[in-house]
């Protein structure tokens, strides 16, 4: 257990650092949410088609098993889904997105795609897995923009 902890905490670590951090380099809104979603598919791309996803194999892997492991990653991908609305809510104020927008509905979708990108990278590796989910996410956000 505390082997699977310090990799849940690892993962966390390195997915912050590769997404989010370099992210903040962009201005508030949308500049910084696109850079977000645009490093998240390239890191499943690039990492989580090889080595796999904590986020989303631990998720279905500890979801209808309570405890410490369930606990941390439940925390760790709350956090990530709060600052990914935090950066949706800025890209609202700053009249990127449409006032109306539902930040909770748009994190939930970017975190869908990102889901769907695993499946299609790592199971089915689908050579252009990427690209569609660039294609697919440029979709979505027309459907926001203001």
């Amino acid at each position: 257990e505390a082997l699977q902890k310090a990799v849940i905490e690892e993962f966390g670590r390195r997915f912050i650092a590769e997404v989010f951090v370099p992210a903040m380099q962009q201005p508030k809104g949308l500049p910084r949410l696109e850079e977000i979603v645009r490093r998240w598919i390239i890191r499943v791309r690039d990492v989580e088609a090889q080595q796999g996803c904590i986020y989303t194999a631990g998720a279905f892997e500890l979801d209808d098993r309570d405890g410490p492991l369930r606990d941390l990653l439940h925390d760790e991908i709350t956090r990530w889904r709060a600052a990914l609305r935090r950066t949706v809510l800025q890209a609202i104020e700053a009249g990127h997105l449409k006032p109306d927008t539902d930040a909770e509905q748009l994190v939930a979708e970017i975190s869908a795609i990102a889901m769907a990108l695993v499946d299609d990278a790592r199971f089915l590796r689908e050579p252009r897995a990427a690209e569609r989910s660039q294609r697919t996410w440029e979709r979505l956000l027309a459907t926001y923009r203001n």
